[in-house]
């Protein structure tokens, strides 16, 4: 984050998060909130910040969890508890980086990494999508290929 000249602040446990978020008033472009944590986990934490925002009369701050969790359960409850886009871990910083500079600019989100988890549309139900493997560069075809120049 530094490394972008992104302006954040960090906590250490799910807890310390929805205070430092309560405090700062709900000004923040979103929430990079890990699952798995001591005190509070993610997901209350998040319930948390959502109870907050409406108590306050605050728009909704995009959440992104950040987890190693990767079963289809995990991701639905997450997306329950009110966080937008669930990224399994490993993530690539540069994919994620697109996806905050829109945020941080205070325009919409870029697209997702292509290997991350998005909010199911509203027609399907949500399911859990494995990182792809990358593709093979196809074979250019050479003019005699193709029986051009025989």
């Amino acid at each position: 984050m530094r490394r972008y000249n992104f302006d954040f602040q960090e906590a250490m446990n799910g807890l310390q998060a929805v205070e430092t978020y309560k405090r700062a008033g709900g000004q923040f472009d979103y929430v990079l909130m890990d699952l798995t944590m001591p005190v509070m986990d993610g997901m209350a934490a998040t319930r948390e910040i959502r109870r907050h925002e409406q108590r306050e009369g605050l728009p909704p701050t995009v959440v992104i969890a950040l987890t190693g969790l990767a079963s289809a359960a995990a991701r639905v409850d997450a997306l329950s508890s009110g966080i937008n886009f669930f990224l399994t871990k490993p993530v690539k910083f540069q994919a994620l980086h697109q996806m905050l500079k829109g945020a941080a600019a205070g325009g919409a989100m870029g697209p997702p990494p292509p290997s991350s988890l998005s909010p199911p549309s509203s027609s399907s139900p949500p399911s859990a999508s494995a990182p792809q493997p990358p593709q093979q560069p196809q074979p250019q075809k050479r003019a005699s290929d193709q029986g051009i120049g025989d």
